[in-house]
């Protein structure tokens, strides 16, 4: 089963397979002084109606997603840190919409993704990309490079 899913940049959501993806501001927004938010980058918006995405029948998930791109070279990338993890092998699953990236997971080196078939519609359709992870101290980091994370 879904051990966690995150909607970066929009609002909690109920998927039509029944997985919660919990809203990103709860876990990630910063209160203190500085950066507003802890997961950097800025939110696009790939498509004012979700359900005109293509790969999907379930493209709400996909209508806001979190962008590398920030002010300074440094913050160009998008951070999350997932504590309270079980130990073990998991996968790790990103939804994104366009081209792909590269993630960094923990102390690994970046690993590309892209799209496994050419897009129906160029930068409105939705993806997903796995890979396995080991959690070994009951949290997961990564950083998602040039990609658009739903």
């Amino acid at each position: 089963g879904v051990l966690f899913a995150l909607n970066t940049a929009g609002p909690t959501y109920q998927a039509l397979n029944d997985i919660v993806f919990l809203n990103e501001h709860r876990l990630y927004h910063n209160y203190e002084p500085g950066p507003q938010t802890k997961s950097l980058g800025i939110v696009k918006h790939p498509s004012t109606l979700p359900q005109l995405l293509c790969g999907t029948y379930d493209g709400f998930i996909y209508g806001t997603a979190r962008n590398h791109s920030s002010q300074t070279d440094d913050e160009n990338r998008v951070t999350y840190h997932i504590p309270e993890l079980p130990n073990g092998k998991h996968t790790l699953t990103l939804h994104y919409v366009g081209g792909g990236g590269s993630i960094a997971i923990g102390e690994q080196g970046r690993v590309n993704f892209k799209p496994s078939k050419q897009e129906a519609s160029p930068g409105y359709t939705a993806h997903t990309w796995s890979t396995p992870v080991t959690v070994s101290d009951g949290s997961l980091e990564f950083a998602a490079y040039p990609s658009n994370l739903c």
